[in-house]
């Protein structure tokens, strides 16, 4: 093995541990949310989002290296999201919303993190979701969840870092 391969070896092998040991990454080998206990927290977020001035709560399941799980209940629209270094896989609970993709942000401004936040999506192509459904988006595209007045939208956001 030359020098560079095992200087670059040694260097993942160090992330990784390091990473492993993290104390914000979850130590389990595997982990379990039961449907009940989904269906109980949702209904604790409901409560949150419907006393939330943007509709919004969530709760993070589980955080690991290179993804997170978070459990979202919205009784609002959001507003235009485009994140650069994350795809976003939702897996819809309970509810309807469109997911509007494309286009791009009105009114975007940077955040953190190669993040940007705009007030909606213009331009964009609707994908109505329901229960039971799953959706991806990639890095890169904007996107906005959008909820009818009285509707709620229950899912879970898988965050998977950009490779």
């Amino acid at each position: 093995m030359n020098w560079k391969r095992w200087i670059g070896t040694a260097a993942l092998a160090a992330s990784t541990l390091a990473t492993a040991q993290d104390p914000q990454f979850s130590k389990n080998p595997t982990d379990f949310h039961s449907a009940a206990t989904i269906h109980e927290d949702a209904a604790k977020l409901l409560e949150q989002a419907k006393a939330s001035p943007d509709g919004l709560a969530q709760l993070r399941l589980d955080t690991y290296p290179g993804h997170n799980i978070t459990l979202t209940v919205r009784v609002k629209s959001g507003g235009g999201e485009i994140h650069a270094n994350w795809s976003d896989t939702f897996i819809v609970i309970a509810g309807e919303a469109t997911v509007l993709t494309g286009g791009k942000a009105e009114n975007p401004v940077s955040k953190p993190d190669g993040e940007i936040r705009g007030t909606k999506v213009v331009g964009g192509t609707g994908q109505v979701l329901h229960a039971g459904d799953v959706f991806h988006v990639s890095p890169g595209v904007p996107h906005q969840t959008t909820v009818a007045p009285g509707k709620t939208f229950t899912y879970m956001v898988v965050k998977a870092a950009r490779q």
